[in-house]
């Protein structure tokens, strides 16, 4: 089914919270694989949505549970690039229900959640935010990501998950998440 989706131009949005590392995999499918990374999360610059000029079929996908139109978009900006996919990483906050998940799959939209136990995307998050110099406080990754990551904790959303570390803290390899996601 991958390969047929392929052929399709795969669109992958990508959630999760802080520190799991969405944009990073967003910017490996860009390089390695040669896809199309749309960022989202363009804190604080504004919401990306608006940024890259997708506010009608997106409303249209996350009010009504209708993708046909952002797919077509997406694909379109895929060809006008000649990429092989295209991948949106979304700020935190963002959780598509299990509604909005199957519906963008009748378009053949993936939707995966890059997840891993809050003490290490919060490590991460703190590393990421010293290492850039932005120095992003706990507090902040505590108030944008509390309630959503009880929600993609949520047992629904187990089969859309994919961990991002092992259990002893390291980062796995894009290449290895890729491949997960590729199962789900």
């Amino acid at each position: 089914m991958w390969h047929m989706m392929q052929s399709l131009h795969e669109i992958l949005f990508v959630l999760g919270p802080s520190g799991a590392g969405k944009s990073k995999f967003g910017q490996y499918l860009n390089k390695r694989r040669h896809w199309l990374h749309l960022e989202i999360d363009r804190y604080p610059d504004g919401d990306g949505i608006d940024i890259e000029n997708l506010r009608r079929p997106w409303d249209l996908f996350y009010k009504s549970r209708d993708p046909a139109e952002l797919a077509v978009e997406l694909r379109g900006r895929i060809n006008r690039h000649s990429r092989m996919g295209c991948v949106l990483s979304f700020p935190s906050g963002v959780v598509l229900s299990t509604e909005h998940i199957a519906a963008a799959r009748k378009e053949s939209i993936r939707v995966a959640y890059l997840y891993a136990s809050a003490a290490h995307c919060i490590n991460a998050f703190l590393e990421r935010e010293r290492s850039s110099g932005r120095n992003l406080s706990l507090d902040h990754w505590l108030e944008n990501n509390r309630k959503p990551y009880l929600l993609m904790s949520r047992p629904e959303f187990e089969p859309h998950r994919t961990h991002v570390f092992t259990i002893r803290g390291a980062r796995r390899s894009h290449a290895n998440v890729l491949r997960d996601i590729q199962k789900q």
